[in-house]
């Protein structure tokens, strides 16, 4: 991993709440597998068949990013109340009322 001038290290992958709704095959590829992400291409079809991994949306051109983090979860009998962060959107207002 690199650091910036301060010496503080850069982060290589956004965290999960990060995430946009629908993001990239690659963005989902290195948030579930990190270093062997060259490896989702495979998986993912494997999961979507067998599995019901949530498919690719044409319209939006991705996975709807919760929908995947629910699938993982589920698929490893964790439960899923509490223990998601909620996703936050960089377009979110930031403004209280």
């Amino acid at each position: 991993m690199t650091t910036d001038d301060e010496n503080r290290p850069l982060r290589t992958s956004a965290p999960i709440h990060d995430m946009p709704l629908y993001p990239s095959e690659a963005q989902i590829a290195r948030a579930v597998l990190g270093d062997r992400a060259k490896d989702w291409k495979r998986i993912a079809k494997v999961l979507e068949d067998k599995e019901g991994l949530p498919k690719i949306n044409l319209l939006m051109g991705g996975r709807f990013w919760p929908a995947v983090v629910a699938f993982f979860y589920g698929w490893q009998h964790v439960p899923i109340s509490g223990s998601i962060p909620e996703p936050k959107s960089k377009w979110e207002d930031k403004r209280s009322f």
